[in-house]
């Protein structure tokens, strides 16, 4: 099935939102929303808001989350929430279930998360996170994460040269047990014992 006006296109689809874009068998559904892009196998299949979602499965849960840039197969299959607005996510299963049988990451706002099976944190709403790596978990609102548990090193660039800005520092061994240091700290450390 192939439709086509001066106002949308849509291929195998039944989309009809002016100035949008469909394809793929279930495509967009019966989406009616303006300015939209849904490219692949029910990509964003219950969504009625504009959204530039491509990938078989994305975000095709999602019903009313406006705003949402989603790329890679099955990549925020789950985001079902009216208020999911403004995220961005990348990556075959980028935003899944922390669980099979869970309903996480329904609901994110102004989120980031790149990488496969990159996900939000294990709670059902989230603000403000950014996840980028494959298989990296999010900390939860407000927090951003690089890499996933087998990241050892990070670097500001790739020499390790550049600095890194931050109010506090903390160092750990465990995430329930870390030293805490603020203010200023010069001068250089060569000790490998503990301290602070």
């Amino acid at each position: 099935k192939i439709s086509y006006t001066t106002n949308y296109v849509a291929i195998a689809s039944n989309g009809t939102g002016l100035f949008s874009t469909y394809v793929g068998a279930g495509a967009g559904g019966n989406n009616a929303a303006n300015y939209s892009v849904f490219v692949g196998r029910n990509a964003g299949a219950n969504n009625t808001e504009p959204n530039t979602v491509v990938g078989a499965n994305a975000m095709q849960y999602g019903s009313a989350g406006h705003s949402n840039v989603v790329m890679g197969y099955a990549a925020a299959e789950p985001l079902n929430d009216a208020s999911a607005d403004n995220n961005t996510m990348i990556g075959t299963k980028a935003g899944e279930k922390y669980a099979p049988s869970a309903a996480s990451s329904t609901y994110a706002v102004n989120t980031v998360v790149i990488g496969s099976s990159a996900r939000l944190h294990d709670s059902l709403g989230q603000n403000n996170s950014i996840v980028v790596g494959g298989g990296a978990h999010g900390a939860g609102s407000n927090t951003a994460v690089i890499g996933n548990t087998l990241v050892r090193r990070l670097y500001a660039n790739r020499s390790g040269s550049g600095a890194v800005y931050a109010g506090q520092l903390y160092i750990s061994q465990s995430a329930n047990s870390a030293s805490v240091f603020t203010g200023d700290i010069t001068g250089s450390i060569t000790s490998t014992a503990s301290f602070g």
